[in-house]
């Protein structure tokens, strides 16, 4: 380790350990707008006083979702502790670790309804903006099993907005290094029995530059970030029907199409090939119907149901002139992958102290591939899962908390291309039990909870039949993870203007899923395949404050600890998750219409490979101003990685350096 980035280091995390307590966000926390959250949208425990729902999950919402130069999931996600903000360099995707379980392994939903690549299990964070997101509810260990299935390590659920006037209209636009640009436009009206509200946004980057520390390769001189090129347009529309207090019925579209380069490789790892790729088309449309209706004996009724389709499109060039594809390497990938499924739920309140809830819930995944002049190959799951949740207030301050469910995966078809020709995969199914109990204890301005939670994931379509371009063997009976989750948690507000959070946790885990090197020889050269290898153990905690001693002073710390061991190969090393995560912020208003916000970022050494190459520990700093020039209009200038340190997240895979940023937001309504 470096002694300036030990250093560093040090010095963030003394910033952090020198206040009382450590924190719950890297900022301080705007409280979630209400009124304009999309509340059918939520997947929550009901009946728990507000304490108790913040003592099970955390939000982001507010201010914190439309910052000018954090405009995707990634960039709001990143606030949250214990929750680390990948990248998977060789294909440029943001990814996550929460609690040390990644996006596979964490159940990704907006408005309740499951969002990932059926083929891979997960998605890219960076192509999802929030220009029209109200709230971000994470579940960590302990979720819901309403949730449904694969929430092995947790659930984060994003919820849309709704308008809350007869006009309601916000807006904004940004700018940012590397010929940035971003904007977005809401525009809703809502009645008594009625509502509608439309949205679209448009993100550009160009390139963006890279730290004057960075030491340039063949593949990538210094400047700026070569092959960084992103776009993604995202629109929609809501149409909501609510004829009862107790009822509504909402129909919502949602089209977003992006496309992305892939920056070279820029490390120094012998055979490490650098793949000139680019993605002209990553596209998703969405059609879903959400209801809620109210029953006989204070009971209700709510429906999801949504179409998904998502489209794909990947080209692979000989060179960095990105112009011709003669190589062998070369090649035009296109993905064709819908999605139908829906959901029932049910509840039942049992008196003042009990509410029952049941859900079924049902989805249909295909995908479809090809590379051009090929023949398409297919793949289909049905997942189906039932679920049951009771929350009962025990006596007095203690709620007590427990659910099951019963989860099943059938793979209905798996097709591959051998000489040309498509042929059928052995297919299997897999089914698994999920079970949760939670106490949650009302302790004055704050909850106390203690929790056990067992949760599964299913092997995804390429975990069981991806060849790797002749590199593996498919594995068809793969075993679903399980992971059992001991949690005990604190969060509340001991002192007025001073909100807390304290949270120790052991996860054990069983069938690992992971790639075996040299488990067969095909033509007489060794292959890999996914097995499932054994258990694993994930401990940790994390533990933080916010706080505004007076009115023109706001400070926040944070600190994670997340330790993550495979048992039974200790020398496989886990890969992309800092042990040690710190932010501290200070936000200065000396005027209401006015702030100055100091943010520091650390995070300590990790691993990029599974045989022990770790990257050096970083601290970045973010610097960002505020002014409201009119009541409703505010202009937000700042400057991210104020310090221009070089920094990885994926080996060869350079971060951005010194960066700027600047726009204009608006809202009225009337």
């Amino acid at each position: 380790m470096p002694a300036s980035a030990r250093a560093s280091f040090v010095l963030a995390l003394a910033l952090a350990l020198s206040s009382p307590a450590v924190a719950v966000a890297s900022g301080r926390p705007a409280p979630p707008d209400t009124a304009r959250v999309f509340q059918l949208g939520a997947i929550e425990v009901v009946a728990l006083r507000p304490q108790g729902v913040a003592a099970l999950e955390e939000q982001v919402g507010g201010h914190a979702l439309r910052e000018p130069g954090r405009p995707d999931y990634a960039g709001a996600l990143a606030q949250v502790p214990c929750l680390a903000v990948s990248n998977g360099g060789q294909r440029n995707e943001a990814g996550l670790y929460l609690r040390g379980f990644d996006l596979r392994q964490v159940s990704l939903l907006v408005d309740g309804i499951p969002v990932y690549v059926p083929y891979d299990g997960y998605v890219d964070l960076r192509r999802f903006t929030t220009f029209d997101v109200s709230r971000i509810t994470v579940a960590k260990g302990f979720s819901s099993v309403l949730y449904g299935p694969n929430a092995l390590g947790g659930a984060i659920n994003v919820q849309t907005q709704r308008p809350a006037a007869v006009l309601d209209v916000s807006g904004g636009a940004a700018v940012s290094s590397g010929a940035g640009s971003e904007s977005y436009l809401s525009v809703g009206s809502r009645r008594e029995r009625w509502y509608v509200q439309a949205a679209g946004s448009c993100l550009y980057q160009r390139d963006f530059p890279l730290s004057a520390e960075y030491r340039p390769v063949r593949a990538q001189p210094a400047g700026d970030r070569l092959n960084a090129k992103r776009e993604d347009w995202r629109s929609s529309l809501k149409l909501g029907f609510t004829p009862r207090v107790t009822d509504e019925y909402v129909l919502a579209l949602a089209s977003q199409h992006g496309a992305k380069g892939n920056p070279p490789y820029a490390g120094s790892r012998p055979g490490q090939a650098v793949r000139y790729w680019r993605w002209p088309e990553w596209d998703k449309d969405d059609v879903y119907l959400i209801t809620r209706t109210a029953l006989p004996w204070a009971s209700w009724l709510q429906g999801r149901f949504y179409y998904d389709h998502f489209r794909n499109e990947l080209r692979a060039y000989d060179d960095s002139t990105f112009t011709t594809m003669l190589k062998r390497s070369s090649f035009k990938s296109y993905y064709d992958d819908p999605t139908l499924g829906g959901s029932l739920e049910w509840a039942l309140p049992t008196g003042a102290r009990n509410t029952i809830r049941a859900s079924v819930q049902a989805k249909f995944d295909r995908h479809q591939e090809h590379d051009a002049g090929t023949p398409v190959k297919k793949m289909d799951d049905l997942s189906l899962c039932y679920a049951g949740e009771d929350t009962w207030r025990l006596a007095g301050p203690l709620t007590a908390v427990f659910g099951a469910s019963y989860a099943r995966r059938r793979a209905l078809t798996a097709q591959d291309l051998v000489a040309g020709r498509t042929v059928n995969l052995p297919t299997g199914s897999n089914s698994a039990w999920n079970g949760e109990l939670a106490l949650v204890w009302d302790v004055g301005r704050g909850a106390l909870r203690g929790s056990v939670a067992r949760r599964t994931r299913f092997a995804t379509m390429k975990d069981r039949f991806s060849y790797k371009m002749g590199t593996a063997i498919p594995n068809p009976d793969l075993a679903p993870e399980s992971a059992v989750h001991y949690d005990v948690a604190y969060t509340g507000v001991p002192l007025a203007g001073l909100a807390m959070r304290v949270a120790v946790f052991h996860s054990r885990i069983a069938d690992l899923i992971q790639s075996v090197d040299h488990a067969a020889m095909v033509d007489g050269a060794p292959v890999s395949q996914m097995r499932n290898v054994g258990d694993a153990r994930i401990a940790g905690f994390e533990a933080g404050f916010d706080a505004t001693p007076w009115r023109a002073l706001g400070v926040g710390a944070a600190y994670s600890y997340v330790d993550r061991k495979n048992l039974d190969a200790p020398g496989v090393r886990q890969t992309g998750l800092p042990r040690h995560s710190v932010t501290a912020c200070v936000e200065v208003s000396p005027v209401r219409s006015c702030s100055l916000r100091v943010s520091v970022s650390g995070h300590g050494e990790r691993y990029a490979t599974s045989t022990g190459l770790t990257l050096a520990p970083f601290v970045t700093v973010e610097s960002r101003g505020a002014v409201e020039v009119v009541p409703g209009v505010s202009l937000e200038a700042g400057v991210a990685n104020l310090m221009d340190v070089q920094y990885e997240l994926d080996e060869g895979h350079p971060e951005p350096g010194r960066s700027g940023f600047a726009g204009l937001r608006f809202g009225f309504t009337r």
